[in-house]
């Protein structure tokens, strides 16, 4: 059996500030992005979602969830839509690449 070891969080003096199961936070984080994922229209239960997370989660831990949720959004969720897209012939990856550096993806580069 393989077990996750817990970590414990430091201040810079070396105070412990707390412990961090990565394995749970891991699992938080996929069901977090699969969740947001299926309610990515509905704007009420994205809230409702968010809401139940930090409940769960506490508000200091919540950022490690969304970080894990962020990641698994991205490599799992956003690259699947973005291989049916280019498949398609659809190019999203442009208007993303413009909002990653901050330009308006409707206004032609010049």
């Amino acid at each position: 059996m393989t077990v996750t070891p817990n970590y414990m969080l430091v201040d810079d003096d070396g105070a412990p500030l707390g412990m961090v199961d990565p394995e749970a936070i891991s699992t938080a984080g996929a069901r977090l992005a699969f969740e947001f994922a299926n309610a990515c229209d509905d704007q009420d239960a994205l809230n409702q979602i968010t809401a139940r997370y930090i409940t769960e989660a506490g508000p200091a831990g919540f950022g490690y969830v969304a970080t894990a949720a962020l990641s698994i959004i991205t490599t799992v969720v956003l690259s699947g839509v973005l291989a049916v897209t280019d498949a398609l012939g659809t190019d999203m990856r442009t208007g993303i690449k413009a909002l990653a550096e901050g330009r308006d993806p409707n206004e032609e580069t010049k």
